[in-house]
């Protein structure tokens, strides 16, 4: 008798150590298998990203370079400079109301300073590239013709176009006594990134297929699926390339690219300004792609 229970007992453990070894191969099959429709997605993810990043470098490539709203002069401004051309800068900029700015100093530890601005006047632009070194310039007559030239773009009576804040770009000019920082601080600077992103919601706002559009607001939201709103969240801001991507569809290029980046400033300022109409931007890039090359 003890040997029948001991021989059932060896076979219910022998059935039991097959069962958990069929169990455990079931098992490992089930994980191969996900983990291979896993990796399937995956690639298929990634070659979707890589295909849509090489076909929107593509339309990017493909897109008009970037124009100027109007024309322009190109004014070099350093210490070698002409005085009748410094000279004739200040009479310039006591006539100009609007001035468009973009620093392009990237460090508080530098002894120099370049800054671009533009004087937009009514017909043509100036665009002005400033090029200062403090250590060598700072008892020159080039460092007096600049801090009057700074005292009239200061002045309260002009309007400022920056894209986002620019102003902890320009304290390294208080600290090469340019201008102080009570001038900075009580400028009123006219933030084109915040301007643009109401205006571009206000002019496109979402299609009737978008869930966020029975909510009867322009704002960015993670529920938005328009296609023609790139950003999702209302806290996003645009980049300027983007801006001008989605505005004009053009495309800045890289030989002339902090130029063409102050006169982007300036285009997209104007149209914000203007409050331009989905008709009136149409009618823009119509004429711009009939005399595009």
């Amino acid at each position: 008798m003890q040997h029948v229970l001991s021989s059932s007992s060896n076979l219910f453990d022998y059935i039991g150590a097959i069962l958990m070894g069929f169990l455990l191969y079931i098992l490992a099959l089930f994980l191969t298998i996900v983990i291979g429709i896993l990796s399937i997605d995956f690639l298929i993810y990634c070659k979707k990203k890589i295909y849509k990043n090489q076909s929107n470098n593509n339309t990017i490539k493909n897109l008009p370079d970037f124009k100027a709203l109007k024309p322009y002069t190109l004014l070099f401004i350093h210490v070698l400079q002409s005085s009748f051309i410094l000279d004739e800068l200040l009479t310039q900029a006591k006539r100009t109301k609007i001035f468009t700015i973009l620093p392009k100093t990237k460090s508080q530890h530098t002894n120099q300073l370049y800054l671009h601005v533009e004087l937009v006047q009514d017909t043509r632009s100036i665009l002005v590239l400033i090029e200062y070194n403090y250590d060598y310039e700072r008892n020159s007559r080039y460092h007096h013709q600049l801090v009057l030239f700074f005292s009239i773009l200061f002045d309260s009576s002009k309007t400022i176009q920056t894209w986002g804040d620019c102003k902890e770009q320009l304290d390294i000019g208080a600290s090469f006594l340019l201008f102080t920082h009570g001038e900075l601080s009580k400028i009123q600077f006219l933030n084109l990134q915040q301007n643009f992103k109401h205006w571009y919601n206000d002019t496109f706002p979402h299609k009737i297929q978008c869930p966020q559009y029975l909510k009867y607001n322009t704002s960015d939201s993670k529920s938005c699926s328009c296609s023609h709103r790139p950003y999702k969240s209302k806290s996003s801001q645009w980049s300027l390339l983007q801006a001008l991507l989605y505005t004009f569809n053009e495309n800045l290029t890289t030989s002339m690219f902090d130029i063409q980046k102050c006169l982007a400033i300036t285009k997209l300022g104007h149209i914000v300004r203007e409050n331009w109409s989905i008709e009136q931007l149409n009618k823009y890039k119509i004429n711009r792609y009939i005399y595009h090359e």
